[in-house]
């Protein structure tokens, strides 16, 4: 049973970020770690990046980026910006970390709460949760009360009180109370 838990995401290779955060962690006596995925990506600091966020043993989910910078060519549809990011994390992964970024799950529960690095609406891609729209397709699949995602470099609150409600935007920041009927996205931000 989980009590309290860190969740972080959409690092992107920005060491300095990363290392503050895990202060923060340790300063709040917080032991539990989930990492949603895009460990790379955009900034310098793939290898530390990388062997901190393995060295911390917690779950890590694969993003977007991590995916990208496995793969023979970075997609088309990204940004020149992001194309320039995975081009750079690319070179500087070893065959261990092409291996490790490919071996992560997209998708991960733990109790009663999903974890996840994008929408849940498609398996198969990478859907960003941005308007009630999105979240209701991501809710149709969410299958516990309370899920976790990132993808989008902004923090959030997404509610569904039933099946037939129209999703609702929470505050994003500060201390939030979750409602305890229906079900809860949580994004994190980066």
């Amino acid at each position: 049973m989980l009590h309290a838990l860190a969740v972080i995401s959409d690092i992107h290779s920005n060491f300095e970020a990363l290392t503050s955060v895990l202060e923060d962690i340790k300063f709040l006596g917080i032991s539990g770690i989930v990492c949603l995925g895009d460990t790379v990506g955009y900034a310098s600091g793939v290898r530390s990046c990388l062997r901190t966020v393995r060295g911390l043993g917690c779950p890590v989910l694969q993003g977007n980026h991590d995916e990208a910078a496995c793969l023979p060519s970075p997609p088309e549809d990204l940004n020149e910006t992001a194309t320039a990011g995975i081009l750079f994390s690319s070179s500087r992964l070893s065959k261990s970390d092409h291996s490790w970024l490919k071996s992560l799950p997209r998708t991960l529960k733990i109790d009663d709460i999903t974890f996840t690095h994008a929408s849940l609406e498609d398996e198969n891609d990478w859907p960003y949760v941005l308007f009630s729209e999105d979240a209701h397709y991501h809710f149709e699949k969410q299958t516990t009360p309370l899920a976790f995602c990132g993808h989008t470099h902004d923090p959030m609150v997404w509610w569904q009180e039933s099946s037939k409600s129209p999703s609702l935007q929470l505050a994003g920041v500060g201390v939030i109370t979750l409602p305890s009927k229906g079900k809860v996205l949580v994004n994190v931000g980066s």
